[in-house]
């Protein structure tokens, strides 16, 4: 088929207010929702959209602002070959799967159970949510202090109890995450890999993107992995200096056994596929566990 696309794009969720989408969160997802339609209408007949959020709150607002404010701009248009199905409606989608002649947005896919799949924990934990919290809620610290190296954590303390004196020095450490900053990005890395199983089950033949909207680091830790990197506050050095903003997106497209990763200003061809990516992962699991001396 022409311009057949297999695109998985990875994206944090929209501003927010406490732990709730502020106004300029909620109209960042409007803004999304329009350049989503303008994507939607410039691919081919037969071509499948969705998103899926992750358990937080506001990243199932994210989506389901995106989705309604979508079929609004559809219905305001009046476009036809724009089709919304419900992940619910299981006729509908068997009868989608060998049709070509219109573009079909699932909706409704919930983030514990995408078409079937249940993930095995939440990505937020509360040992996570203690060391933000210690951070008075700065996410790109507590994200870098997680991804970490031995080397890296001296200098990170003296940035941290600059901005933060009340912290004590022995809190900033990796290892009061008890896992890995690789057992994070794995967990995703394995929901990528079952959401590409699954689409292609429902949608063989289909060019396809789906997107995700999550809230915590592993996004970006999965990100680095894909790329080859170590995760690390050099790795994040190296791709901008800070973790990714509200709803800045990461593109994966999965092309002949290859990953081209569009991400900010760069695009780059991984010559891995997930699979691979997901074992040379999982030693790398194995070599921080092996460091910080937990089985």
């Amino acid at each position: 088929m022409e311009n057949y696309f297999r695109t998985i794009e990875t994206m944090r969720h929209g501003e927010k207010k406490g732990e709730e989408l502020s106004e300029r969160g909620e109209e960042q997802a409007r803004e999304k929702a329009a350049e989503l339609l303008l994507e939607i209408e410039a691919a081919p007949p037969g071509a499948v959209f969705y998103i899926m959020p992750s358990i937080v709150g506001r990243a199932k607002a994210t989506r389901n602002i995106i989705e309604s404010t979508l079929e609004q701009l559809v219905r305001d248009k009046g476009t036809e070959d724009i089709v919304f199905i419900s992940v619910h409606e299981v006729e509908k989608i068997k009868a989608a799967k060998d049709d070509f002649s219109k573009k079909y947005v699932i909706t409704d896919i919930q983030p514990s159970t995408p078409l079937g799949f249940k993930a095995d924990r939440p990505v937020y934990s509360p040992v996570y949510v203690r060391i933000r919290n210690l951070f008075k809620g700065d996410e790109e610290l507590t994200g870098m202090t997680w991804a970490a190296k031995a080397d890296e954590v001296g200098p990170l303390r003296e940035e941290i109890q600059k901005k933060f004196p009340d912290v004590p020095e022995e809190e900033i450490d990796p290892k009061k995450f008890g896992e890995p900053p690789e057992e994070a990005a794995l967990r995703y890395l394995r929901l990528m890999r079952r959401e590409v199983e699954l689409t292609e089950k429902y949608f063989s033949g289909h060019p396809w993107k789906s997107m995700y909207v999550g809230h915590a680091p592993a996004i970006d830790f999965a990100t680095m992995a894909i790329l080859g990197k170590d995760i690390s506050i050099k790795a994040i050095e190296e791709l901008g200096g800070k973790l990714r903003d509200f709803l800045e997106p990461a593109h994966f497209e999965l092309k002949n056994g290859k990953i081209i990763v569009k991400f900010r200003d760069q695009e780059t061809e991984v010559e891995k596929n997930l699979d691979e990516v997901i074992e040379e992962l999982k030693k790398k699991s194995a070599e921080r566990k092996k460091e910080w001396g937990i089985n």
